[in-house]
């Protein structure tokens, strides 16, 4: 296994671009060819086996109406030494907009990023030691029980809550969980999968797109309640957990770069549950707000590579055709864990 400081070592990561449909396969495609569990295949895997229709209480990002400016284009970065130009799009930062939702999640899976990386450091400087990587799983709720549930006002949050007593009790201490309200009809796959493969579309753009013209996105997802975790600790045997609380876990993989903790967590925004004045993801235990702090913050400047001959580029405005050169503000912040009490304090 590669070392937990493993995320501290790459760089400025690329964050700005993902790969959907290889995001889609490394996340969800291996759900549907397989039902076994990390410690047993006796364990039932109901978010899979069973089939509901759809309520339509939530919407996805993306599925909205934009703004009149959204997706305009006002300036580039230009580079004057090879031509390169990179539009900058007016955008509205709501996830409900179908022009403007991937900015909302890039911007998320930017402060993920950010935060798991700086509870890293902080346990080591806290602890003297490292931590492991991240691990990404899914938690399955029993689905009649979770149903009747996130149909009632405030039912999402008594569930999520549930949930990471469940998840904190298989061993997880800490980390950030996304809920998923639904999953795509396994009717469709087949024909999505062909779809994405020509066009290079992961298969939730294809719902959101309406490949298969059903007429609404609603009509290609079933309701099927249930939560991804990136977190830290060490798990306990599905086929236990299971036993104790009716839930299930599938673990996915440990996620050593940025690039991927980015990747995964705007692939997991791109289907989540928008619901007004509320986050998508929620951090918990030893990441919580009242666990993880945040000490200083810290603003730097740098200038705009151009990815094609690596020269610095400028801001040209598409109306008056004037340039100007701008630097890259970004905060990042130094993150703290408050220290272990009289008897020493697990992760």
């Amino acid at each position: 296994m590669v070392s937990g400081a493993s995320l501290l070592t790459h760089g400025k990561p690329e964050l700005d671009t993902y790969d959907a449909v290889a995001e889609f396969n490394r996340n969800d495609q291996g759900n549907l060819n397989d039902n076994t569990f990390q410690h047993t295949e006796s364990v039932p895997y109901p978010a899979y086996r069973v089939k509901y229709d759809v309520d339509k209480i939530y919407d996805i990002p993306g599925v909205g109406e934009s703004y009149e400016d959204c997706g305009r284009i006002f300036k580039i970065w230009l580079c004057e030494n090879c031509g390169h130009k990179q539009p900058i799009k007016n955008s509205c930062d709501r996830a409900i907009c179908p022009e403007c939702w991937r900015t909302w999640a890039t911007k998320e899976g930017k402060r993920v990023v950010e935060r798991i990386k700086g509870f890293i450091k902080a346990y080591k400087d806290c602890k003297g030691k490292r931590i492991g990587n991240p691990k990404h799983i899914i938690f399955s709720p029993p689905q009649e029980e979770a149903k009747e549930l996130v149909s009632e006002e405030g039912g999402v949050d008594k569930l999520r809550k549930k949930a990471i007593a469940i998840i904190k009790g298989a061993g997880i201490r800490g980390g950030l969980v996304i809920f998923h309200p639904y999953r795509i009809k396994w009717e469709y796959l087949e024909a999505l999968g062909a779809i994405g493969k020509e066009r290079k579309v992961g298969f939730w753009e294809l719902v959101r797109q309406d490949a298969l013209e059903l007429g609404n996105w609603h009509e290609y997802v079933n309701l099927s309640p249930h939560f991804h975790v990136i977190g830290f600790g060490n798990l306990a045997k599905s086929n236990e957990v299971y036993d104790k609380t009716g839930w299930v876990y599938k673990f996915k993989r440990h996620i050593d770069k940025e690039k991927d903790v980015f990747g995964l967590v705007f692939y997991l925004l791109s289907h989540t549950a928008i619901r007004e004045g509320k986050r998508a993801e929620t951090w918990f235990g030893s990441l919580s707000y009242n666990q993880l702090s945040k000490v200083k913050r810290v603003v730097t400047y740098d200038p705009k590579i151009c990815p094609v001959c690596g020269a610095e580029m400028v801001v040209e405005f598409v109306l008056t055709g004037r340039r100007e050169e701008q630097l890259v503000k970004h905060i990042t912040w130094i993150y703290k864990i408050p220290p272990p009490p009289e008897a020493q304090r697990t992760l």
